[in-house]
């Protein structure tokens, strides 16, 4: 019996652990993407307004960047976008990420953006993202 409570405190708290470890990365990406952001207009009543702008963000905003990538993919393998690759998928992960941030703005009242704060923020996330996985422009 004891044993078995022990496996199961261990599972409880390595999911804590890991949903801690999502939740300060995400708190981190929104402190720098707040002041980032406010350079160009970015504005704000709460820090635990842009954390949670940001969380609501990237709940959305992940599973688009895959189907982006996705998207990209396959039109690698037909052979459509084989020398722009990485324009395409910038593009691609830039609008997505555009229009997720713009909706999720329109709904939150204590967020105010420009759309050039977003497109800038977009943009650099996605050129970090470019630059990390290695696939060039």
């Amino acid at each position: 019996m004891w044993n078995k409570m022990k496996q199961w405190i261990s599972h409880i708290l390595g999911y804590f652990i890991i949903i801690f470890a999502v939740l300060a990365v995400i708190t981190l990406l929104a402190l720098f993407g707040g002041v980032y952001m406010h350079l160009f207009g970015f504005q704000y009543e709460t820090v635990a307004s842009l954390v949670l702008f940001f969380i609501i963000v990237s709940i959305i905003c992940v599973p688009l960047e895959s189907f982006s990538l996705f998207i990209t993919n396959i039109l690698i393998q037909i052979g459509i976008a084989k020398e722009a690759y990485g324009v395409f998928y910038i593009v691609l992960d830039v609008s997505t990420c555009f229009i997720t941030m713009n909706v999720v703005d329109c709904f939150m009242p204590s967020i105010v953006s420009t759309k050039l704060s977003i497109l800038i923020f977009a943009l650099t996330m996605s050129f970090i993202t470019v630059y990390f996985e290695r696939k060039g422009l």
